[in-house]
């Protein structure tokens, strides 16, 4: 399927490398059994704290009962597991009562980041993810700090009193026949 989709966009084709890849902690594609994608999903939630997971079940020739099976165990074994380990989890840092430093925070993230592999846009996208929380976090300590940490960048605040929040520009009124997402 991804090789198909390669074709006519221009990539080159992908192989059992770029699938292992994928399967990876780091990668992008949770398969395997329930133990492994759980244990995917609480990598991916150590890295970014989300408290939603969004998967799709249904990729290519995938048979109907082999779907309804995966969302079965999804919800049988995997997210339980999850929930239960967050939980856990999340006890564990209250009871700490330690406030998380951002920019130590975003130095541990920036370690692990997330390799980039062959095409595969999403892991691209994760990395500037890291990037931009690592940025933030290190403006935002040199701030607090009161004096600029070395690579730290800061942006001024406004200095005019009547400064105004930019606003979003009016969308245009659409043209007889055009649908929304269409170029005149």
């Amino acid at each position: 399927m991804m090789n198909k989709i390669g074709r006519e966009r221009g990539w080159p084709p992908s192989g059992r490398a770029e699938y292992d890849a994928l399967r990876s902690p780091r990668g992008a594609v949770a398969a395997g059994s329930p133990e492994q994608v759980a244990e995917k999903i609480l990598f991916e939630h150590e890295l970014f704290g989300n408290s939603r997971y969004l998967g799709q079940m249904s990729v290519g020739a995938v048979a109907h009962k082999d779907v309804l099976r995966s969302m079965e165990l999804f919800g049988t074994e995997v997210a339980p597991v999850v929930r239960a380990e967050v939980a856990r989890r999340d006890a564990a840092r209250a009871r700490s009562r330690r406030p998380a430093d951002p920019l130590v925070q975003s130095q541990r993230l920036a370690r692990r980041a997330i390799p980039r592999v062959g095409a595969v846009g999403g892991a691209a996208r994760g990395h500037r993810q890291l990037l931009s929380l690592h940025r933030e976090a290190t403006r935002s300590a040199s701030t607090r700090a009161g004096r600029p940490i070395p690579g730290a960048t800061s942006r001024a605040a406004p200095t005019s009193a009547t400064s105004e929040k930019p606003r979003c520009p009016r969308p245009r009124p659409l043209a007889d026949g055009q649908r929304t997402g269409q170029h005149p």
